[in-house]
């Protein structure tokens, strides 16, 4: 049988196969001996021994074959992974992550802004062009308005009647890349060079670690006090003695914007020059108060729209020097809040679309647009300056024994002062005129240009307290400058060095006779004059916008008076 040869060899039980043959040969073997004749013995009953073989083989069989391996016929019993595998189950897997393109989103924190080392030549090299690694300035602490309104009539901002437009001219591709004529930092013009960079360390020296500028808080962060310099305050007119501070919170972005552009309008960027670091921080703070459609600043004073002219202004002439991209959402973004602020074919004031216009701002913003458009920025150009000059059509009117007036928010008016000064009005809206229409590059104006030049310089600059009014100084020679000639070369005579140099503090005789001869000196040594007068470089706030603004706004717009020499390419053309 195939079963039992299966087991054959394994048990050799061969006998009992034999033993199954012989079954019939009772008493005998296969060997013959019949054992029943042997001595007494008598023959095994064989078939009950074979029987009981048969029984042990059927055990041993049972148990050889309930442990031998066999063929699985069924499918394995479920088993309960969970809790009977060595190998961990996997959770269910998370969706695949899809990567978008998109818009980059410059969100700035001045925190982890990435300092740039340039310890290379502060010149501009156009072989040196490279992007700027991003600076990320995230929301910081923004201004808190003062809750006091200030006290005005007219603009209460010490940019008040149009003070400057930055930026400019039709220069070729220079310094980083921008559009703008290339400045190399410091010493951009032939011009007072010592002066300007005296203002421009004073600006540096008192700059809050936020990277603003403070009316009121300039002396707690000076680094001139910490090492030991004097401090004389205001030393001419009235507040004598006092630092000479501005309104509380509610002008500082503008005053920083100002400040900024001082400056850029020397040549210094994020990554040019000795204070880069000092433009780098300035522009994160700038940043981190522009809102989400572009303005710079909290919006609860009338100050707003003038804050954020300056400050738009600063950052757009930033890009424009540099073309960098991280500065360019944030330029286009001031540039589009400009534009939906317009009245409708008029200007602007202090609100959006407020239906009621002012010459001061109007300047500001067509200045700030036309760092814009030079800038390569977008915005309805036609459109936009068209009804700029709209306004101006509108309050410029002539007067007899004045020729063409333009006026502040009416035909031919007065321009504003601050309630509580008492500082002479001036022709500051005829220099607006001038200024926005020379870069507007509307003509067929000569003869009011040229008339409105002689007035301003019949109000020519001096130093008398109720006579002065540095932003009616930078604007005239911002306008002047341009018109160029006999115009041009009045004004700067009567300004520059009898009135400006001569009067910056530091240079002043006053300082000169207390403090020595070396309190002159413009160094980065020990030995600079800075290290001896805390207000080395800056100039006292006593004209009609110095209370609000207070000496970081007397500094930064006369700085950038002193370099009107090369901010604009000149763009008048007389007929």
């Amino acid at each position: 049988m195939a079963g039992q040869e299966h087991f054959e060899h394994g048990y050799g039980v061969q006998a009992v196969i034999d033993a199954e043959d012989a079954s019939d040969n009772t008493g005998e073997l296969e060997s013959g001996v019949d054992y029943s004749k042997t001595d007494g013995v008598r023959p095994l009953p064989w078939m009950a021994i074979a029987i009981a073989l048969h029984a042990i083989l059927l055990v041993i069989f049972v148990f050889v074959v309930t442990v031998q391996p066999r063929e699985e016929i069924f499918p394995p019993p479920e088993i309960d992974l969970a809790q009977d595998s060595m190998i961990p189950i996997p959770e269910d897997e998370p969706p695949p992550v899809v990567v978008v393109d998109k818009p980059e989103l410059i969100v700035a924190d001045p925190s982890v802004t990435p300092r740039v080392e340039d310890t290379t030549d502060t010149e501009f090299s156009d072989d040196e062009d490279k992007p700027n690694p991003s600076p990320t300035p995230s929301p910081s602490e923004t201004d808190s308005p003062d809750d006091n309104p200030s006290p005005v009539t007219g603009p209460s901002s010490p940019f008040g009647p149009g003070a400057s437009g930055d930026k400019g001219g039709k220069g070729p591709k220079g310094g980083e890349g921008g559009p703008f004529k290339s400045r190399p930092p410091g010493g951009c013009g032939p011009v007072h060079p010592d002066n300007v960079k005296a203002g421009l360390q004073w600006l540096a020296d008192h700059q809050n670690d936020n990277g603003s500028w403070s009316s009121t808080n300039f002396m707690d962060v000076s680094k001139r006090l910490k090492k030991g310099a004097a401090t004389t305050g205001i030393i001419e007119f009235e507040r004598v003695g006092e630092a000479g501070t501005g309104y509380a919170n509610s002008v500082d972005v503008g005053l920083t914007g100002l400040a900024l552009l001082a400056f850029v309008g020397d040549g210094y960027t994020l990554r040019k020059g000795e204070f880069r670091e000092t433009v780098r921080r300035a522009f994160d703070y700038l940043v981190s108060v522009q809102d989400a459609e572009g303005c710079f600043g909290i919006r609860d004073s009338e100050e707003f729209m003038y804050n954020h002219a300056i400050s738009a202004m600063a950052v757009i002439e930033l890009y424009a020097m540099t073309s960098e991209r991280t500065i360019k959402p944030h330029a286009q973004r001031a540039v589009d809040f400009i534009v939906n602020a317009q009245n409708p074919g008029m200007g602007w004031r202090y609100d959006v679309r407020p239906g009621i216009n002012d010459s001061s701002v109007t300047a500001w913003m067509v200045l700030a647009l036309k760092s814009a458009r030079m800038a390569e920025l977008d915005f309805p150009e036609a459109e936009v300056f068209s009804s700029a000059i709209a306004w101006y059509d509108k309050v410029t009117i002539d007067e007899d024994g004045y020729g063409p007036v333009t006026g502040y928010n009416s035909p031919g008016s007065l321009n504003a002062r601050l309630t509580e000064s008492k500082h002479e009005t001036n022709p500051s809206m005829d220099a607006c005129n001038i200024m926005v229409r020379i870069f507007t590059h509307e003509r067929n104006t000569d003869r009011m240009l040229k008339s409105q030049a002689s007035r301003i310089n019949k109000c020519a600059p001096k130093w008398d307290h109720l006579h002065i009014d540095y932003y009616y100084w930078y604007y005239a020679s911002l306008a002047l400058f341009q018109m160029g000639g006999k115009e041009w070369k009045e004004w700067e005579k009567s300004l520059m060095n009898p009135v400006l140099i001569a009067h910056q503090r530091g240079f002043h005789a006053d300082d000169v006779k207390k403090f020595g001869k070396g309190v002159t000196r413009v160094s980065d040594g020990d030995d600079a004059g800075r290290w001896m007068l805390d207000e080395h470089g800056s100039w006292d706030p006593v004209d009609a916008w110095g209370a609000a603004g207070g000496r970081v706004y007397a500094t930064a717009i006369n700085t950038l008076t002193l370099e009107v020499y090369y901010r604009y390419l000149k763009e008048y053309q007389a007929k």
